[in-house]
């Protein structure tokens, strides 16, 4: 289904659906909004927020334990970067795996992956920033 046609299956404009996904995204939905999508989109509910692995996805587990154990001994509260937290490796990364771990990254906080990180923003030159909870 196209965007052109879920939002006019939800009777929305463009715009009004792209702010609605975005905000899916970062998991700013009311519960009216979950369900008026679920129901458009013929799908259960969880499955809006089933995680989903790919093959490649298998090789972040090194990550993930790295980046844990990092977090673990930030404060709490502190906002940073994923560069920051993997500041012992990120030197040694190429800049396409420092995007490839990023997108990773993100989604993995997004998704609720590291139940002590949270996404805080991103600034203008697209970088995210997280926030210690």
């Amino acid at each position: 289904m196209s965007k052109a046609q879920l939002a006019e299956k939800l009777e929305r404009s463009q715009s009004s659906l792209n702010k609605l996904l975005y905000d899916l995204r970062l998991g700013k939905l009311t519960l009216k909004s979950i369900v008026q999508l679920t129901n458009a989109l013929d799908v259960e509910i969880s499955y809006l927020f089933e995680k989903k692995y790919s093959k490649r996805e298998v090789g972040y587990s090194m990550w993930k334990t790295r980046i844990q154990n990092v977090v673990n001994a930030l404060p709490k509260g502190a906002i940073v970067e994923l560069n920051q937290i993997l500041a012992a490796y990120w030197t040694g990364l190429s800049n396409p795996q420092r995007q490839q771990l990023g997108k990773w990254f993100y989604n993995e906080v997004l998704c609720g992956g590291f139940s002590n990180v949270r996404f805080d923003h991103k600034n203008s030159a697209n970088h995210a920033y997280y926030q210690i909870v």
